[in-house]
């Protein structure tokens, strides 16, 4: 008998749709890239939606299930990045959407002029 896995992973991508919106997903498990190409794209990616000016969006890393140890090294990349973002002023807040993903709050461009200064 099949799992049903794969209709039920279109069931979640839909409801992703739906939710934030095709535009608002940045799908970093599609491509598996390095840790650095994925903290190097989520960061171009996150800074171009708060110039937009999205409300939401989502940033899929994967769970990790196949890396070694089942830790993800793009997922904690990624986690690093957006803390460091939420001190820049380039993120206004994020919490784990399920598992394998992150729901963004990009801040407001304003929030960049009021972050603290990069000491050199």
């Amino acid at each position: 008998m099949p799992s049903g896995k794969a209709p039920l992973e279109a069931v979640w991508k839909a409801l992703d749709e739906a939710a934030f919106g095709a535009a608002q997903i940045l799908n970093l498990r599609e491509s598996l890239p390095t840790a650095a190409d994925a903290r190097f794209r989520a960061e171009a990616w996150l800074r171009e939606k708060q110039v937009q000016g999205s409300k939401e969006v989502l940033l899929i890393t994967g769970r990790g299930n196949n890396s070694p140890g089942g830790v993800s090294p793009v997922r904690e990349a990624i986690r690093s990045l957006l803390a460091a973002l939420r001190r820049r002023g380039v993120v206004a807040e994020w919490r784990e959407h399920n598992p394998g993903s992150f729901a963004v709050r990009p801040a407001p461009i304003s929030a960049l002029l009021a972050a603290p200064k990069r000491r050199n």
